[in-house]
């Protein structure tokens, strides 16, 4: 169905929650999963953002979830400027023991995955997703242990950023209209690049204390 309020869906606890199929119009935080022993399955949706909330279109808090072949766009809140922390995200993984976001459409949103290294966040797989008209961030690796592989990112200022503390397995990815393909933390972990084809990036690597581009 469709739905349009502000926090559509709201899953905490020990819950297994599968949606599918459905449509979120003018949502802000449309999916929140909470808890560490929360499973979600994310798929074939589509969510169009609210300019007016700083919210994610989905986010995975603590347990572990599936986020495959779904249509995600506009999540851009233009008050967060460069300011990741305020910004929108199209897909959020925060404390999580894995995860999975695979096939989904990201366009038009602050920073299209979000994977956060402020706790441990470890073995969430990012792959064939295509995310364009990012402008912060396309894909966020923060985990450990991670695997991001086989994206297509296009139009952004940074496509790829590894925070400190990041450590993943970063390969076949296709990069296209950057500032920065690669933006790194100098205390970023070990991060393997293999495979990765690179178009029109003002920099291929940048190292800061940011990891952003500019």
């Amino acid at each position: 169905g469709v739905q349009t309020c502000a926090l559509p869906i709201y899953s905490a606890g020990a819950t297994t929650i599968v949606v599918k199929n459905s449509t979120f119009v003018n949502a802000a935080q449309a999916f929140e999963a909470d808890g560490a022993n929360n499973t979600s399955t994310v798929t074939d949706n589509s969510f169009l953002g609210n300019p007016s909330s700083g919210y994610n279109a989905i986010s995975i808090l603590n347990g572990n979830g599936t986020i495959e072949s779904n249509d995600i766009s506009d999540f851009n809140y233009p008050p967060a400027g460069a300011n990741i922390g305020s910004a929108s995200y199209g897909i959020y993984f925060s404390c999580n023991p894995g995860g999975t976001a695979t096939g989904n459409v990201i366009a038009n949103t602050q920073v299209g995955i979000y994977v956060n290294n402020g706790c441990s966040t470890t073995g969430v797989s990012v792959t064939n997703n295509t995310i364009s008209n990012a402008p912060l961030i396309g894909i966020d690796a923060g985990a450990t242990n991670g695997v991001v592989q086989g994206n297509h990112i296009r139009s952004t200022m940074t496509a790829i950023r590894f925070p400190a503390g990041a450590s993943n397995l970063v390969q076949n990815n296709v990069i296209n209209d950057a500032c920065a393909a690669y933006g790194s933390n100098p205390a970023a972990g070990t991060t393997t690049l293999t495979g990765n084809t690179i178009f029109n990036a003002v920099n291929v690597s940048l190292v800061n204390t940011t990891a952003l581009c500019p």
